[in-house]
């Protein structure tokens, strides 16, 4: 009996462990790949239909912004204005709060097309070709 208990003992660390390990590291490798997938096809889709992304740290147009975009669903107000994630039927975006002692004010970060964008900072210059050097694109 205590024979075969040792066989039985040998054949799990030698056989049955060994291949519960290379199935485990399997499983490992084929999430790490799927994982790039994830990772990709949000940026082709974003380059396909042309989103893109903005960070605003202008005050003034941060509220034109605002009030174009007509922000009406976001995690908090604040006075009245949307503060945290926001989003509508073709943006996305986030604001925060700067607090530091060169530049007090908020930084609005936005997913939307550049077509959209475009057409409102040529509604927010008055119809001029010139951006004006608050905004920062981020590329996609």
């Amino acid at each position: 009996m205590k024979q075969k208990n040792q066989k039985i003992e040998e054949y799990i660390l030698e056989v049955i462990i060994p291949k519960l390990i290379n199935m485990f590291e399997i499983i490992l490798l084929s999430f790490l790949t799927s994982l790039q997938v994830f990772l990709v096809i949000p940026l082709v889709v974003g380059h396909i239909f042309k989103i893109q992304g903005y960070k605003i740290t202008d005050q003034t147009e941060c509220n034109t912004m605002i009030s174009k975009l007509g922000i009406k669903r976001s995690t908090f107000l604040k006075s009245e204005k949307p503060f945290g994630f926001f989003y509508g039927k073709w943006f996305a975006g986030y604001i925060m709060t700067n607090d530091s002692q060169h530049n007090r004010g908020q930084t609005m970060y936005l997913i939307l097309r550049r077509d959209r964008f475009e057409k409102i900072k040529k509604e927010m210059d008055g119809g001029g070709t010139t951006p004006r050097g608050s905004t920062t694109q981020l590329n996609s």
